[in-house]
């Protein structure tokens, strides 16, 4: 399994069932994965769409995100009249940009949607879609903030009631991480 082949991915789903040698559940991974594609509401992608792809860390490496956005290929796509679609790279954060780009390019199977293949091997939860400006699907191992701010100085109140000045370092959280940061900091609570 590689890096971007996540356990939630139908492709890193397929590949868990193949080791096992469990052929139907390799190919009802990949269908799975493709059905649940074809039934968002957003879909199919179009020109103008934005795709975060949320990498996680692999090895040594930090994670990163890359940013594609949907664009006409102008070759011939499935059916009369219509034009193919692609990704194409608009930013990244990876460590290098060797490590960037890989879903660059039409989809992998001919006259499929652009995000596809990015679907299919990062898996739903490690991407967003934007379409029009407005968050069209996010994936929970994705950040809700492409940044994060510089530290700052606000006022807290401790858990002994004192008020005084903290120094705050706001951090993104993808949602898995806020709900295990929240279940955690309940958990504390009750230990006090």
């Amino acid at each position: 399994m590689t890096q971007h082949e996540g356990p939630t991915s139908p492709v890193g789903r397929a590949t868990e069932a193949r080791l096992h040698r469990d052929l139907p559940g390799e190919v009802s991974a990949l269908m799975a994965g493709h059905e649940e594609l074809t039934r968002a509401p957003w879909y199919p992608t179009r020109p103008g769409d934005r795709l975060v792809v949320t990498f996680g860390e692999y090895g040594d490496l930090p994670g990163w995100t890359e940013t594609y956005e949907v664009v006409t290929s102008g070759k011939p796509g499935p059916g009369p009249g219509h034009e193919q679609h692609e990704l194409r790279l608009v930013e990244h954060t990876a460590p290098g940009d060797g490590f960037a780009g890989e879903f660059s390019g039409a989809p992998e199977l001919w006259g499929g949607d652009a995000i596809e293949t990015a679907w299919m091997q990062a898996g739903a939860e490690r991407l967003v879609v934007i379409r029009n400006g407005e968050v069209a699907h996010q994936g929970r191992h994705t950040p809700t903030r492409t940044t994060t701010s510089e530290p700052r100085i606000t006022t807290a109140i401790g858990a002994d009631g004192v008020i005084g000045a903290a120094v705050v370092i706001e951090r993104d959280y993808t949602p898995a991480q806020r709900e295990e940061l929240e279940r955690r900091i309940i958990q504390r609570a009750h230990e006090l």
